[in-house]
């Protein structure tokens, strides 16, 4: 798995996620974890890559009834 390339422990790996999807800032998540604030910033830049092949690759749909998703493509 990507987890294995990772210089994090599972649990920072599970709360850095954690803490990206609910929009604190990278610095505050280095700080809360004890680590360089680049060690951050290079996993949520290998996570969007990730996310970006598996969607990129997949054919599958946002969204669901009723549900308005918006999509900015600035890749």
């Amino acid at each position: 798995t990507f987890f294995d390339k990772s210089r994090l422990e599972l649990k920072q790996i599970v709360s850095v996620i954690y803490f990206l999807c609910a929009g604190v800032i990278q610095k505050n998540i280095a700080a809360m974890l004890g680590v360089n604030h680049n060690t951050i910033q290079d996993f949520a830049n290998f996570l969007r890559e990730e996310y970006s092949k598996k969607f990129i690759h997949t054919d599958s749909k946002l969204g669901g009834n009723n549900i308005r998703v918006q999509v900015n493509n600035y890749m």
